[in-house]
């Protein structure tokens, strides 16, 4: 197959980029007399990892630039199509972002480093990069939360890791669990259940979930650990209460079926089952939090394998964002179904703060806000796409006071947001 992955069209020429199974090409067209003539093709790269990929062409005479995910922008002459230079990228900026008070916290998920991005946000204009932390040994930090002075994060090679924040912008491995590897969570993976006590999921790429205690961040313990079903994809916490949503199970079987269970962690030794709800024919993705004694659940309508060409349909389904009284916890309660909204693709995120939802799209750097004040009346406030945005991939949100911080496989975004449902509504703006 062949993949037309961009195009641009400047003084009777297009220039396009194609990717095949092992390669990627620029080429130029050139139009005569309602004919198309090929002129030439640059070999850009082999493989099919991204950073050969071709994500956007802009031809600004007399140069074309060609931006090249993780490996940076190509410049060329626009009559010769020589390279005359390369602008390397800021890559890695990862997958999800935790910020505490005036520091960003960003995983390398899906990014060529090993690391954790510490970024100044004291001044949410001119955020700064400090730091890039590698830790030892085989890890891979990813969905990064801040719990005091303690960071933990889901990693490859272990379930879970803690480091220390005695210099918040240098973390510090001081503790890992040893037992066994971790896979990714669509939704976040790591979540605060209490002071000293994290969720954490999946376990072993399978359904499992873990209670860990992390009071002794050298020592981290599994309080107790429960299989659920055969995929977690998120989990969230309320009070005492514990929602897992993932398939119940194995996947690829002839009928996919996605939902949740909620648990009642009153004894953390020993959370029980009090409820569950599921629904078939639906591709495994999707993305939970909850609030006030509601449960956000956000599922694909997809309904193709992972495996199958159909697969990348998912850039142009619709979601369905559904909301549960979860206040009786034994009987959930829908209270509102609300229309696919305007969002390609699936979802990179998805947050509650305050009396709004912010779901971020995961193909075309899309941020939608929801009034949630009213659970059972979601009300669309902003719909706002990133300007001039062609980058692969946003990661996550974070929101810390009036700003929400986003990231993406080549940039950090930092934008305004409003406060309260009362607030006047102004267009989002992006800080440089």
């Amino acid at each position: 197959w062949r993949c037309l992955s961009t195009v641009a069209v400047r003084d009777r020429k297009v220039y396009f980029g194609v990717s095949l199974p092992l390669e990627t090409e620029l080429f130029v067209l050139e139009a005569q007399v309602n004919k198309l003539y090929l002129r030439k093709n640059i070999y850009i790269g082999e493989g099919l990892d991204r950073a050969c990929t071709l994500d956007r062409i802009e031809v600004i005479p007399p140069y074309l630039y060609a931006l090249v995910p993780q490996t940076g922008i190509r410049v060329f002459r626009q009559d010769t199509l020589e390279q005359v230079a390369t602008i390397p990228a800021a890559e890695g900026w990862g997958g999800h972002v935790d910020v505490e008070g005036s520091v960003a916290y960003i995983d390398d998920e899906g990014g060529p480093h090993f690391a954790i991005t510490t970024v100044d946000v004291s001044d949410p204009y001119r955020p700064r990069l400090v730091a890039r932390t590698i830790p030892q040994g085989a890890l891979r930090p990813c969905h990064p939360l801040v719990a005091g002075k303690t960071l933990l994060t889901l990693n490859n090679g272990s379930p879970l890791a803690a480091f220390s924040l005695d210099d918040p912008f240098r973390p510090r491995l001081v503790g890992r669990l040893n037992s066994g590897g971790s896979g990714p969570a669509s939704s976040r993976g790591v979540v605060l259940f209490s002071e000293s006590q994290a969720l954490v999921g999946p376990l072993y790429w399978s359904g499992q979930w873990a209670l860990v205690d992390f009071s002794q961040p050298a020592k981290l313990q599994i309080i107790t650990q429960i299989r659920a079903g055969s995929g977690t994809l998120g989990l969230a916490q309320w009070k005492n209460l514990i929602a897992w949503v993932g398939m119940p199970r194995e996947p690829f079987s002839t009928e996919w079926a996605i939902g949740f269970k909620i648990y009642d962690a009153s004894n953390p030794q020993s959370p029980r089952e009090i409820s569950d709800w599921f629904f078939f024919n639906q591709r495994p993705n999707a993305e939970v939090a909850a609030r006030d004694g509601f449960l956000f659940v956000w599922f694909d309508k997809t309904r193709v394998g992972w495996g199958s060409p159909g697969w990348w349909a998912g850039r142009k389904a619709k979601g369905r964002l559904m909301i549960f009284d979860i206040r009786s916890p034994q009987h959930p309660r829908l209270v509102a179904d609300y229309p696919a909204p305007p969002i390609t693709g699936v979802l990179a995120d998805m947050i509650v703060h305050g009396h709004y939802l912010y779901l971020l799209s995961y193909m075309e750097w899309r941020l939608m806000v929801l009034d949630v004040s009213d659970p059972s009346a979601p009300v669309e406030v902003v719909n706002w796409q990133r300007p001039n945005s062609q980058f692969w991939y946003p990661g996550g949100i974070d929101i810390e006071g009036p700003w929400g911080y986003i990231t993406g496989s080549d940039v950090f975004s930092v934008v305004r947001l409003p406060l309260a449902p009362q607030a006047p509504l102004g267009p989002l703006s992006l800080a440089p």
